[in-house]
């Protein structure tokens, strides 16, 4: 009997016997930082926040009305629909859905007077561009969408201003030097279809 207590005594509990194996302390642990670091690193590539490593592609859709009696819809702007040296001076302003911009009636237009650059009343509206570099259709869009005003007091040579047009095509204005109290010059660049 003596010999079944002495067996008893060597067994080592079940519960505790990876605790004190120092591998499994060590290696696991890291193991997980390891795994973590690498989701993290694949989430900042996927919303293109790692320098050398690209974004996912983006699709662009472009829906258009199924006769021609129909104003165009323009979900997101994909081509180029008009692009270059502009000048807006008095009332009417340009209407940026003619192409090229020509003028148009107070309401659809882009006037110029007296260091004031105004939309007209069924336009998008404007937005001045306070973000580094030149943006792209798509910015403009967001911009105007988030940032839109009536008008644009005093605009300066390289201001750059998105704007949104009455068939709902996305613009940018990008005011050139001569700018001044009733001229307003700018290179305009309209996407849409």
């Amino acid at each position: 009997m003596a010999r079944h207590g002495m067996e008893d005594q060597r067994k080592e509990p079940a519960r505790g016997k990876f605790s004190h194996n120092p591998l499994v302390v060590t290696v696991i642990p890291a193991l997980i930082t390891g795994l973590l670091g690498v989701f993290g690193t694949y989430l900042a590539a996927r919303a293109g926040h790692l320098p050398g490593i690209p974004a996912p592609a983006v699709t662009v859709t472009v829906t258009q009305p199924a006769t021609g009696t129909g104003t165009p819809s323009v979900s997101t702007p994909s081509a180029v629909y008009f692009q270059d040296p502009i000048l807006i001076s008095g009332s009417p302003g340009l209407d940026f859905d003619i192409n090229p911009p020509a003028a148009g009636p107070d309401a659809v237009s882009i006037s110029y007077n007296t260091f004031s650059l105004a939309a007209g009343s069924s336009t998008g509206g404007l937005a001045v561009w306070t973000n580094d570099g030149t943006p792209k259709a798509a910015d403009c869009k967001i911009w105007v969408s988030t940032q839109q005003v009536p008008s644009v007091y005093q605009p300066v040579a390289g201001m750059k201003i998105c704007f949104k047009t009455n068939q709902g095509r996305i613009g940018l204005l990008q005011v050139m030097p001569g700018t001044s109290e009733n001229q307003f010059k700018a290179t305009a660049t309209v996407w849409g279809t």
